[in-house]
């Protein structure tokens, strides 16, 4: 399946990970990597650096809990510093929220790279928006990327990539 791409949604067959891309846009199934059974790029046409990559991970800790309980879990503090803490040692997380999608409450955040001198200096003029989804079967990971100048602008096609995602 890795390197099909569509402007359609697209389903992994194995995880049952599935994305809609939004109008102008396409799904690449990309090779599962060491991190993720299931992974995805979602793009416009012509893009290379810059986009939305989604994976999914088996978390086997979460099939103990419901969805109801996980998502209790993602709404407490506890759990929005968890999200925030982990992004924290390689960027500077400008906004955080949570929001509901269908029955999976999701972790939004907005980030840009701290400096560090193992980064492309590039990289200080990117934008990122992080999802993050928890269900019984695992954790859904959407990390979408842009200039920093072009970043509002396209953050609505970028809320519509986290929409548009089914966890498995």
């Amino acid at each position: 399946m890795a390197g099909l791409a569509q402007a359609a949604p697209l389903r992994d067959g194995a995880t049952g990970l599935t994305v809609d891309p939004p109008a102008g846009y396409i799904a690449r199934a990309e090779a599962p990597d060491k991190q993720h059974a299931a992974t995805f790029s979602v793009k416009r046409p012509s893009e290379t650096a810059t986009g939305c990559q989604v994976g999914f991970t088996r978390v086997p800790g979460n099939a103990r809990r419901s969805q109801p309980e996980i998502n209790a879990m993602i709404r407490s503090p506890a759990g929005q510093e968890a999200g925030r803490a982990a992004l924290a040692s390689v960027y500077n997380v400008t906004e955080a929220a949570t929001v509901q999608l269908g029955d999976v409450s999701a972790l939004l955040f907005l980030a840009n790279f701290k400096p560090h001198r193992k980064l492309p200096p590039e990289a200080q003029n990117i934008r990122t928006l992080f999802a993050i989804l928890e269900t019984p079967r695992g954790r859904t990971s959407i990390v979408c990327t842009a200039q920093s100048g072009e970043f509002a602008s396209r953050r609505p096609e970028f809320e519509a990539v986290v929409r548009g995602t089914t966890p498995p």
